[in-house]
């Protein structure tokens, strides 16, 4: 672990934070489909049957909870691969001394001269206990050549799959209508914007762990992190969606099994066997 609410957050995943979430959905849907079940195999015995209000409630709130764990993922995400960051903007704005200062050393190269950072320089801090993954790139122009096409493009790409964008600006210069083109082509990218100067770096920190949501991060392993995990609940998901809007009760049951199956590939239990 590179921080403390990863290592507090692998202890409760051991102590099973999530299956604790999870395997009460599931029991519940077990309970379901097996009463299903036994109404259906064995129509002479005396087993009431559920009705379709009663199995419509329990599938929408395995639902409700289900889709509560799949919206969970993102905080999951950032607690163990951290927040990324692209620092952007147009040549000689200040991108490269303040990644330095966000870090505290001298990690990217700064000069006087426009276009010194082809490249995609990366380094992390932590922030109120959360890693922030700092990538210093390229400054946004008509690129003079072959080298600085490939750093503009990849300082594109590296905005584009940002969740936190520090879009620098100079200060000293008023905005010119390169900025402004800079400025929309940020606004088109999904991730949360900062304006910055290159200075006041503390403020900086602390609206960029304002906006990652530091203060709201679990730290109980209670929550999905990983891509395998958010897959099996968003299928669960979707089954039990089915499920909802479903009419026939056999088909109810297939998709309420199929949820149960997506649920138990993350405890280790298997639909058949509890039903």
């Amino acid at each position: 672990s590179e921080t403390k609410l990863q290592a507090a957050s692998a202890v409760g995943g051991l102590r099973g934070g999530i299956w604790d979430r999870i395997e009460p959905i599931r029991a519940e849907l077990v309970g379901l489909a097996a009463q299903m079940l036994a109404f259906i195999d064995f129509p002479d015995d005396d087993i009431s049957d559920l009705s379709p209000q009663t199995i419509r409630q329990t599938v929408l709130s395995a639902l409700g909870q289900t889709q509560a764990l799949a919206e969970g993922f993102d905080k999951g995400r950032v607690i163990r691969s951290g927040v990324r960051v692209c620092i952007c903007g147009r040549p000689n704005a200040g991108k490269s001394t303040l990644m330095n200062r966000l870090l505290g050393c001298e990690r990217s190269i700064v000069t006087g001269d426009e276009g010194t950072t082809r490249d995609v320089v990366e380094d992390s801090v932590v922030i109120d206990g959360v890693k922030f993954v700092l990538s210093d790139t390229a400054g946004i122009r008509r690129a003079s050549s072959e080298a600085e096409r490939i750093g503009v493009d990849r300082a594109g790409d590296n905005m584009r799959a940002a969740d936190l964008l520090l879009c620098v600006f100079d200060a000293s210069a008023a905005l010119s209508d390169a900025d402004r083109s800079f400025i929309y082509e940020a606004l088109a990218c999904s991730g949360r914007k900062i304006a910055a100067r290159g200075d006041g770096a503390e403020e900086l920190r602390r609206a960029m762990s304002e906006l990652a949501g530091c203060g709201n991060l679990p730290s109980d392993g209670s929550v999905i992190n990983n891509l395998r995990q958010y897959e099996c609940v968003v299928r669960a998901a979707e089954a039990l969606q089915r499920a909802a809007d479903g009419a026939a009760p056999d088909a109810h049951l297939q998709d309420i099994e199929e949820a149960i199956d997506a649920l138990g590939s993350l405890t280790g239990r298997s639909a058949s066997e509890d039903i």
